[in-house]
This record gives structure tokens, sequence and C-alpha cells, in this order.
């Protein structure tokens, strides 16, 4: 198995600090917007004659989108993983380019 250069493993490095980043700041993102809009439904109860019935259907529903489904996990997956991936790819594209074109350069001597 090959060893990584110095500079692969502050790839590696920074991918993962990224990674993990970006996961928990799309989540926070999602628990403040469910937040937010459980507010604006409550405050919105306080013109309803039924007010109580109407807070629990507020706090339900922030309840239903707290919750970590399938939608959630894709949306954190996707802002956490594609772009350390398109990083890397671009970072192979780019040495892949520069070896190219160094070779084509020697080959005028």
């Amino acid at each position: 198995m090959r060893k990584l250069n110095g500079w692969q493993r502050i790839g590696v490095i920074l991918s993962i600090l990224w990674v993990l980043g970006a996961a928990i700041h799309e989540r926070n993102g999602q628990v403040d917007s469910a937040f937010r809009m459980a507010q604006w439904e409550r405050e919105d109860c306080s013109s309803s004659l039924v007010m109580t019935e109407c807070r629990q259907s507020a706090d339900n529903r922030l309840i239903e989108n707290l919750r970590l489904d399938s939608n959630s996990i894709v949306n954190i997956a996707v802002a956490s993983l594609m772009p350390p991936l398109f990083g890397w790819l671009f970072a192979w594209l780019a040495i892949v380019v520069y070896r190219w074109v160094r070779v084509g350069f020697q080959g005028i001597k």
C-alpha cells in the first residue's frame, strides 16, 4: 500500500474537518428552521379562538420537523460529502493536467 505524502495528509485532515463541520452546520440549520417555523405558528395561534389546540398542533409539527428523517440525512450528506469529493477530483485533475503539460515541454528540448 502506498503511503500518503504531506499534502495528501493535509487534504485528508481538511476533508474530515469539512465533513464533520458541514454536517453539524447543516443539522443546526435544520433545527433552527424548525424552531423558527414553530415560533411563527405559535404566534399565529394568539389570534385563534382555540389557542390550546392550535399550540398543540404547532408543537406536534415542531416535533415532526425536528425528526431526523431520510430527507434530512440526504441533505446533510450532500452538504458535507460533495465539496470534499469535488475538491479531490479537481486536485487530481489539476495534477494530471500539470504532468501532461510538463511532459509536453520536456519533449521540446
